[in-house]
């Protein structure tokens, strides 16, 4: 697999087999250096199926649309650029979250991200202090923009765009759209549906789920891209963990799983069920 994308990449690159936690899940991963620039791009071997030839283009797509990798590097010094494009994930994986600036609630963990156009990474103390941003200015600015991109779909809705492959777009947003039926499940995301399950800490998530699920609700961490909100008159607390430990064992995979509890806001405050 190396000696392959070697041979495709050159000599100019320095190519090598990582292995990492996240999220509760072991990646083995390949970084691809090239000589002289400071950032390194990891690609996730298993998810490109082992396929050299893949990684390479994936690779080489980034560095065209980009000039070049050290822009990223570059990017962290421009602190308007970092304002702009700062947004939240969430994580149950504790290991992972210290290696990045995070933050607890109950017992999972905010971690801030940046996003380039085919690239996302977490942000590091240094990247702060690079940038000239306080954590407190990272958090709220991420969370401002994170609002902006919320969505509510219908979990129906969800499911069949699945079925047929078509782009979730074009689905109604019950952020912005009434809801004209009784919908008693409801899937918090970002419009890009990725990376969106930190969507349900922002406060105008909260307030839209507590107009439309007036008896209040659940929240189940479908995966680290997005949270189911169940409404609490279809859904009894003991009815729940079966339902989430088979979703994360047959539904999600590993490298994706949030953990197998439910949640819930009181009076604001993000709190685990007891299952």
């Amino acid at each position: 697999m190396l000696e392959k994308l070697q041979e495709i990449l050159g000599n100019d690159f320095e190519i090598k087999e990582v292995t990492t936690k996240k999220n509760n899940y072991i990646a083995h991963e390949i970084s691809i250096r090239k000589k002289g620039e400071s950032i390194a791009p990891i690609f996730d071997s298993e998810v490109f199926k082992d396929d050299p030839e893949e990684i390479a283009k994936t690779h080489f797509k980034i560095m065209s649309k980009n000039n070049g990798i050290d822009i990223y590097a570059e990017k962290f010094h421009d602190p308007g650029w970092m304002r702009e494009h700062m947004y939240l994930r969430v994580t149950s994986d504790a290991k992972y979250a210290e290696e990045y600036l995070h933050r607890k609630i109950e017992d999972l963990y905010l971690i801030p991200y940046v996003r380039f156009n085919d690239y996302t990474t977490n942000v590091k103390s240094v990247y702060a202090e690079m940038a000239n941003i306080t954590e407190e200015e990272i958090f709220s600015t991420a969370m401002k923009n994170m609002d902006k991109e919320c969505t509510l779909y219908s979990i129906d809705d969800m499911v069949f765009c699945t079925m047929l492959g078509t782009n979730i777009s074009g689905l109604p947003n019950y952020m912005e759209e009434e809801v004209e039926n009784i919908v008693p499940m409801l899937t918090v995301t970002n419009d890009l549906a990725m990376l969106g399950a930190a969507s349900v800490f922002c406060e105008r998530v909260q307030k839209r789920l507590d107009e439309i699920f007036s008896e209040g609700y659940y929240l189940i961490p479908s995966s680290i891209h997005e949270f189911l909100a169940v409404d609490k008159k279809i859904a009894a607390p003991e009815t729940l963990k079966e339902f989430i430990s088979e979703m994360n064992m047959n539904k999600v995979e590993a490298k994706d799983r949030l953990s197998d509890a439910a949640y819930y806001f009181e009076d604001g405050v993000f709190r685990k069920t007891i299952l």
